[in-house]
C-alpha cells in the first residue's frame, strides 16, 4: 500500500509540475506578445527599429508557440492595414513598402496555414492596402482578402493566390509569372501590363477587368470569366482559353497565335479587330 501511495504521489507531483510549467510558458508567451504589440504601436520614422523588433518578436513567438499563430497573424495583418493604407480615391506612393511592412509580410508567409486555417477560413486580410513593389515571391495567399489593394509592380512570381478576393485591386505591371490564381476573384481589377505568363487562372473571374497590354503567354484561362474584360494589345500566345466566357470582351489586337479557344462563349459584342492568329490557333469563330 505504501508503494502505491508513493507512486500516486509522484504522479500527482509530476502532473502539477507540468501544469505549472505550461502556465509559466503561457504567461511568458503572453508577456512577449504584449511587448511586441507595444513595439508595433510606436509611430514615426525614428521608431522604425522598434517596430522591426516587434515584427521579429512575433516571428519568434509564432515559431516557439504554434498555438499563438492565429493571434500573431491577426496582429500583423492589422498592423499592415494601419501602416500602409490605400488612400480612398488616392494614389499609393511609388516606393517599395517600408522595412517593417515588408518584414510583417515575410512573417505572415512563414505561418503554418494548415494549423491556423483548418477549414480554409481566410485569415490574411490585406484589403485596401498599399503594397506597391512588395516582394511576395512564393507567397502563400490562398483565400486572402485583397480587395482594393494596390499591388502594382509587386513581385509575385510563383505565389499561390488560389481562391483569393482581389476585386478592384491594382496589379499594374505586376510580376505574376507561374502564379496560381485558380478561382481567384478579379472583377473590376486593373491588370494593365501585368505578366501572367504560365500562370494558372482556371475558373478565375476577370469580368470587367483591365488586361490591356498584359502578358498571358501559356496561361491557363480555361473556364475563366472574361465578360466585358478589356484585353486590347494583350499577348495570349499559346494560352488555353477553352470554355472561357468572352461576351462583350475587347480582344482588339490580341496575339492569339497557338491559343485554344475551343468552346469559348462569345456574342456580337465580342471585339476581335486586328486579332493575330496562326495555323495553331483553335476555336476561332470570326
Amino acid at each position: 500500500m505504501t508503494s502505491i501511495v508513493t507512486a500516486l504521489t509522484a504522479v500527482a507531483a509530476l502532473v502539477y509540475t507540468n501544469q505549472t510549467l505550461r502556465l509559466t510558458e503561457q504567461g511568458q508567451y503572453t508577456d512577449r506578445s504584449v511587448k511586441a504589440v507595444e513595439q508595433l504601436g510606436k509611430q514615426g520614422p525614428d521608431q522604425l527599429y522598434a517596430r522591426l523588433g516587434g515584427v521579429n518578436s512575433l516571428r519568434l513567438l509564432m515559431r516557439d508557440s504554434p498555438e499563438e499563430q492565429l493571434g500573431v497573424v491577426k496582429v500583423l495583418t492589422a498592423f499592415i492595414r494601419s501602416a500602409a493604407p490605400r488612400p480612398p480615391g488616392g494614389t499609393c506612393p511609388g516606393t517599395e513598402p517600408a522595412a517593417d511592412v515588408q518584414g510583417a509580410l515575410d512573417v505572415l508567409n512563414s505561418r503554418d496555414r494548415d494549423l491556423i486555417e483548418p477549414h480554409g477560413r481566410p485569415v490574411i486580410d490585406l484589403s485596401g492596402t498599399c503594397l506597391r513593389r512588395a516582394d511576395l515571391s512564393n507567397a502563400d495567399l490562398r483565400s486572402a482578402a485583397l480587395t482594393g489593394a494596390d499591388l502594382s509592380q509587386a513581385t509575385m512570381r510563383d505565389a499561390d493566390l488560389s481562391g483569393a478576393n482581389l476585386r478592384a485591386a491594382l496589379l499594374r505591371t505586376t510580376d505574376l509569372v507561374r502564379a496560381n490564381l485558380t478561382e481567384v476573384y478579379l472583377r473590376d481589377a486593373d491588370l494593365t501590363g501585368v505578366n501572367l505568363s504560365d500562370a494558372a487562372l482556371f475558373k478565375a473571374t476577370l469580368s470587367d477587368a483591365k488586361l490591356d497590354d498584359a502578358y498571358l503567354t501559356g496561361a491557363d484561362l480555361a473556364d475563366v470569366s472574361l465578360t466585358r474584360a478589356y484585353l486590347a494589345g494583350a499577348n495570349l500566345l499559346g494560352a488555353d482559353l477553352r470554355r472561357s466566357y468572352l461576351d462583350e470582351a475587347d480582344l482588339t489586337g490580341v496575339d492569339l497565335r497557338g491559343a485554344d479557344l475551343t468552346g469559348a462563349a462569345h456574342n456580337s459584342g465580342t471585339r476581335v479587330d486586328g486579332v493575330i492568329t496562326d495555323e495553331n490557333t483553335f476555336g476561332t469563330w470570326w
